[in-house]
């Protein structure tokens, strides 16, 4: 029995473990940005949908561990009554000699009984944005091993500004984002938010993210929660707003984007634009300081970039700040206050749409605008 125990042990924590590491590491970060902690995460994102992956091998576990204490039983009590047979016939006492096979027979039958039948272990956005302040990035550097990513880029985001990041892929738009949101720490410089250096030591990087609002590229939305519980599950958690009032805030916000007839499905049961416009609502009933939007519209249908676009022109129009970074670059020529060209990790050009859109001034950034011109996206 020890070995058995050991022996599955080792093959169910295997299990477990390839099942955590099959969820995108893209949940994680989701999580973390809505101001989860890590074992806040761990529960209410990761190992739910780690379950899901977990149960076709888990079961095969279980029968095979059925039929192998089964088979452990039945040859046990044949050795057991094989070596007292053995050793009556040598000493003639059969009382001593039949009580611990017995018991231990008995002993093993109620726990194999016990093992099999026991079961196993196991408001935020009603409001106008509130305390809009301005954002400030100075000499940013990240690196991911040799490679430079951000190379001492400045950027500054006043209130109700609109900053629009542009440039080819691999530039660094995206890391900026996620640099802000602290979901991914910087080497060097400083980032301010409101005046308060949120990347000191000690800042709680949880509360911060309560500040921040981002949309990812990818949506990255649960899987295994509703609409409505996308949305309301940072509330809930990390801010420990009430259920009630938390869904009746989301149910606003959704109404806002035109959801709230979805607000009890499933992602999997949405079209791409309404999975963006439910990351929009989960950003935004929060109330952030300052939303971040990654390229939120370049895993969209041509026919559904519309209505996200929408949504975020008239954010732009209420006065949300905002960062994005995106290659629609006629919506940042019609939405954003200032567009930053990224070029290699810096910050090559920056200044009004009409200024770095129309006249540009780096040969770099012509030639990039030539290209968005040849392909009809300018």
């Amino acid at each position: 029995m020890t070995a058995l125990v050991l022996s599955y042990g080792a093959y169910t924590a295997e299990i477990v473990r390839s099942g955590i590491d099959a969820v995108p590491e893209s949940q994680r970060a989701s999580a973390r940005a809505i101001g989860l902690t890590q074992g806040q995460t761990l529960r209410h994102a990761i190992l739910p949908q780690a379950f899901r992956n977990v149960v076709p091998a888990l079961m095969n576990t279980v029968v095979s561990l059925q039929k192998d204490v089964a088979l452990v039983s039945v040859l046990g009590v044949r050795e057991a009554v094989r070596e007292a047979q053995i050793y009556t016939s040598r000493t003639f006492n059969y009382t001593s000699t039949w009580r611990p096979p017995c018991c231990s027979c008995w002993c093993r039958s109620r726990s194999c009984a016990s093992s099999t039948t026991s079961p196993p272990a196991t408001a935020v956005g009603a409001s106008r944005w509130r305390r809009e302040r301005q954002a400030r990035g100075r000499g940013l550097v990240r690196r991911y091993g040799p490679k430079t990513v951000l190379d001492g880029v400045d950027l500054s985001v006043d209130e109700h500004q609109v900053v629009c990041l542009i440039g080819p892929s691999g530039s660094g738009k995206s890391t900026i984002l996620r640099c802000i949101d602290l979901l991914d720490p910087i080497d060097e410089g400083r980032i301010l938010l409101d005046g308060e250096d949120i990347t000191a030591r000690g800042v709680n990087a949880n509360h911060v993210r309560r500040r921040v609002g981002i949309v990812f590229q990818a949506y990255n939305l649960f899987p295994h929660l509703t609409v409505l519980d996308n949305v309301t599950l940072g509330p809930r958690k990390a801010q420990r707003v009430a259920r009630a009032e938390a869904e009746g805030a989301a149910m606003v916000v959704l109404e806002r984007f035109g959801l709230a007839d979805h607000a009890r499905k499933y992602p999997e049961q949405l079209s791409g634009g309404q999975q963006q416009r439910v990351a929009l609502a989960r950003a935004l009933v929060g109330s952030p300081e300052v939303l971040l939007l990654d390229e939120v519209t370049s895993a969209l249908d041509p026919e559904l970039v519309g209505e996200v676009l929408g949504a975020i022109r008239d954010l732009a129009a209420e006065g949300m700040t905002m960062v994005l970074a995106t290659h629609e670059m006629g919506f940042a020529r019609d939405v954003a206050d200032t567009v930053c060209f990224l070029h290699e990790g810096r910050v090559l050009e920056s200044g009004p749409p009409s200024q770095v859109l129309g006249e540009p001034v780096e040969e770099r950034t012509q030639r990039f605008l030539a290209r968005v011109i040849e392909a009809g996206r300018l």
